[in-house]
């Protein structure tokens, strides 16, 4: 008899545990979570164009990064930003890097004076340290 009120205060406990848990994930939930983790794994500045490429950790398993690059142009002595671009599909959070990354401002100054701007970003990122780097992916950048 002790062994079976004791087997239920141990199941009563148990449902009253995950209960809580699921009610704090819901309250989490409803509260719009904790805010994603993001990393700055490049940048790269010219004269009038920035490039910052950043991962942000996504949910789920394995641990995924969305990576984006944000260009800025230079208006005065401030940089305003032009948009962000997404890089590739989901990366792997951990090893996620940047191989390489190349940027271009090109301007083309015709008559009568117009000036057009172009610019753009070539990234390629770390798949993992076993698959090494990704091919290049291309961005640009129009005013």
């Amino acid at each position: 008899m002790v062994n079976l009120v004791r087997r239920f205060a141990v199941a009563g406990t148990l449902v009253a545990a995950v209960g809580l848990l699921g009610t704090a994930a819901a309250a989490s939930a409803t509260r719009g979570g904790p805010a994603p983790q993001h990393r700055q794994i490049a940048v790269a500045t010219l004269s009038d164009f920035r490039v910052v490429i950043t991962a942000t950790r996504v949910p789920g398993f394995p641990p995924a990064a969305k990576v984006t690059a944000a260009g800025y142009r230079r208006v005065g002595s401030h940089w305003k930003l032009i948009s962000v671009k997404r890089i590739g599909g989901r990366w792997f959070w951990g090893p996620v890097e940047t191989c390489s990354l190349t940027t271009t401002q090109l301007r083309n100054f015709s008559k009568p004076p117009m000036v057009r701007a172009v610019r753009s970003v070539t990234v390629s990122l770390l798949i993992t340290p076993a698959l090494g780097c990704s091919g290049a992916f291309s961005e640009s950048w129009k005013p």
